[in-house]
């Protein structure tokens, strides 16, 4: 028995390969991975990216909140949504994107 998306599906399924293409690019340099896991967030070994674009005002606050509260983080370009989150060891981005209106 074969299997097949229908067009509609093709195209949601490319869009979303490239989708994770983009974001993989943006990860894919490892040095921006630094921060360990703190004490402070239960040692959750994943960091929020926020995208530099949002707010500033806005993102300046929650950097400040996630500074206060042990919570790591990046400032990055992304290529969707305003914040997704990814773990720090090995650059897999968790199935949440977040896009702030």
């Amino acid at each position: 028995v074969k299997y097949s998306l229908l067009p509609k599906g093709e195209k949601i399924a490319k869009l979303c390969l490239q989708f994770e293409l983009a974001v993989l690019k943006v990860l894919k340099n490892p040095s921006m991975i630094s921060d360990k896991p703190s004490p402070a967030n239960g040692g959750n070994s994943h960091l929020l990216v926020i995208d530099s674009r949002e707010d500033k005002a806005f993102a300046e606050r929650l950097m400040d909140t996630c500074q206060s509260k042990g919570v790591p983080f990046l400032h990055k370009d992304l290529p969707a949504g305003d914040y997704l989150f990814i773990t720090a060891d090995n650059n897999y981005v968790l199935p949440l994107l977040i896009e702030r209106k």
